[in-house]
């Protein structure tokens, strides 16, 4: 593996020793939650800070449990809870305010709005966050999708830059960016480097 990796970057890398850390903080757990019939319980804890990983085929319900845990599908059985209370979303409203958030795998079908530009389709979820009396302050939300431009490097002339203008890489970061800009308590990401 290390030969192919180094042949591909024409150059050795640098191997670094990752320790892993018992988060006694669990933000999110499952218990026996079914996804589909005829699927195994998946039962998992995740800590605070935690990064894990669900691999596997396509169709195995990779996106089915994501889609659950965001509130668009409904477990058929077992249990969810986020910072030790039950979650149950109903909709993907009831997620967002509970601070689930979800990158779809398929970005032009469930995420970004071509028709708006960046700026745009970084605030689209939280107007109301944004908003005094019903009127979207646009200086807030300028600010924020400069701020995320900047630490994504979103490679844009300007938050005003309309999102076909995009690489499709530079599209997934706004993704990110829309999520990571609201403080998140579980990020999802489905399929977060196709495409």
């Amino acid at each position: 593996y290390e030969g192919a990796v180094n042949a591909m970057l024409g150059r050795k890398i640098q191997l670094e020793r990752i320790v892993a850390r018992n988060s006694a903080k669990a933000i999110f757990a499952t218990d026996g939650l079914r996804i589909a019939e005829g699927a195994r319980p998946i039962s998992l804890t995740l800590g605070d800070g935690e990064v894990v990983a669900i691999t596997g085929l396509v169709g195995v319900g990779k996106t089915a449990l994501a889609e659950t845990l965001f509130g668009l599908r409904q477990p058929l059985a077992g249990t969810m809870m986020l910072n030790g209370k039950p979650y149950a979303p109903e909709s993907t409203g009831e997620a967002v305010a509970a601070g689930v958030f979800l990158v779809a795998k398929d970005r032009g079908e469930n995420g970004i709005v071509g028709d708006f530009n960046i700026q745009e389709n970084i605030s689209l979820p939280f107007h109301r966050r944004m908003s005094r009396l019903g009127v979207l302050k646009r200086r807030i939300e300028r600010a924020v999708a400069r701020q995320q431009i900047q630490e994504l490097g979103i490679v844009c002339r300007s938050e005003k830059d309309e999102m076909s203008a995009l690489s499709g890489g530079n599209q997934q970061k706004v993704m990110v960016a829309r999520w990571m800009s609201q403080g998140a308590r579980l990020f999802i990401l489905d399929e977060p480097f196709q495409g």
